[in-house]
């Protein structure tokens, strides 16, 4: 019965995994689903092997140990990457037959005891150094990833965040659409000419954080190059949404900047753009 519901939970999981838009409460329900059918197998089969050690037919001995080591060697392989429901798992499985071995008091019953404890040690460090090893990869890849989709000067997102996230949010069937705003900067050249690249540097970053912080936090804000950003706000109901957007923005950017004790005004100009899926207004 345990095996059946987690093949069911199983196969809802895959069909739930195919929406890349899976809300993170449903996937932390599968997984709490997948969990207890997963530790109720476990202690069937921990109590199955203890039972078994408790009869009295000493040719069950040798195949019954073959099944707890092949099933903590398993579990150890097959969801290293879920600490909490291996150190259960193992625990449940392989210390009842463990401890009904050491109680028999006969030498052989307690070598073959010693070894089922030392197997549940190295299945735990093994299972903790795989979980470590690959969340290790996982870390470094996805900071790679990060990395690979942000512009080194403001830390905004570049061109390839903004085309992902067309991608994702323009498509014809999601439910509001999405729209883009332009901004340039007008007098950045001669700043940048007078004042120097690293003042000019600084603008850009404080012009940055103005963007940042004016946007709504679904939102986000990408940097092309130079001085032209791109504010990409995913919901817009109307274009009434799409102008107060646009003015918030120049509102946000058309005041002055302190850099090194200079005082510098730098207007912007923001055009916008709201998808209708394959067509834009």
């Amino acid at each position: 019965i345990a095996s059946v519901a987690r093949l069911a939970v199983l196969i809802r999981g895959r069909r739930l995994c195919d929406n890349p838009e899976m809300p993170l409460l449903t996937a932390k329900r599968f997984e709490r689903r997948f969990a207890l059918t997963y530790w109720a197998f476990a202690a069937v089969f921990g109590l199955f092997a203890a039972r078994s050690y408790m009869l009295p037919l000493a040719e069950w001995q040798m195949p019954i140990g073959i099944l707890v080591v092949g099933y903590a060697a398993g579990v150890a392989s097959t969801v290293a990457m879920r600490p909490y429901i291996v150190i259960t798992s193992l625990i449940v499985a392989v210390i009842p037959p463990a401890l009904v071995l050491l109680l028999r008091g006969d030498p052989n019953a307690i070598v073959s005891a010693l070894c089922l404890f030392a197997l549940l040690t190295g299945g735990l460090r093994s299972a903790s150094q795989r979980y470590r090893s690959q969340l290790a990869k996982t870390t470094t890849r996805h900071a790679f990833a990060r990395q690979v989709k942000t512009d080194h000067l403001t830390g905004l997102g570049n061109r390839l965040a903004l085309a992902e996230a067309f991608e994702t949010n323009a498509r014809p069937e999601r439910h509001g659409r999405i729209a883009f705003h332009y901004v340039d900067l007008d007098d950045f050249k001669p700043v940048n000419d007078r004042l120097g690249h690293q003042v000019g540097d600084s603008l850009l970053c404080l012009v940055a954080d103005r963007l940042r912080t004016s946007i709504n936090p679904d939102d986000m804000v990408v940097r092309l190059g130079g001085d032209e950003f791109v504010v990409v706000q995913i919901h817009s109901e109307s274009d009434f949404d799409v102008e107060q957007e646009g003015l918030r923005i120049e509102q946000a950017l058309n005041r002055a900047y302190v850099l090194e004790s200079h005082s510098v005004n730098c207007a912007a100009s923001v055009g916008s753009s709201r998808s209708t899926g394959n067509n834009q207004s």
